[in-house]
């Protein structure tokens, strides 16, 4: 897909990803030149989510919304995602010709964060 404009980039973000995306911190940072930041399931990382779309300053992690006293376990960044149903963690995109997003459908554990 070539260069498009502002309003018609799309950042899908998933757990799986080897870079250990998504940090809390990553996700700030598209926001800064996106409007929208499709996640496909919230990592184990992060406290439930509200629905769809969840504003990044209503992100909290489990260890800041449910600590445990247990320095260890506070201090842990778990990016694995949370256990889902097959289809749950998807996003799917309609492009046109030249590429720009059309349309989007997600499965139940994908949010679009926003800021």
């Amino acid at each position: 897909m070539g260069p498009t404009t502002h309003t018609h980039r799309a950042w899908a973000v998933t757990p799986y990803s080897r870079s250990r995306l998504p940090r809390v911190e990553a996700v700030r940072h598209l926001l800064k030149r996106e409007e929208t930041v499709h996640l496909s399931a919230p990592p184990a990382a992060w406290a439930e989510l509200p629905s769809d779309p969840v504003a990044i300053s209503d992100i909290r992690l489990r260890r800041e919304a449910e600590p445990t006293g247990e320095p260890f376990a506070d201090s842990a960044d778990d990016v694995t995602p949370i256990g889902h149903g097959a289809l749950e963690p998807v996003w799917a995109f309609a492009l046109d010709a030249e590429g720009h997003v059309v349309g989007r459908w997600r499965g139940g554990a994908a949010r679009r964060i926003v800021a």
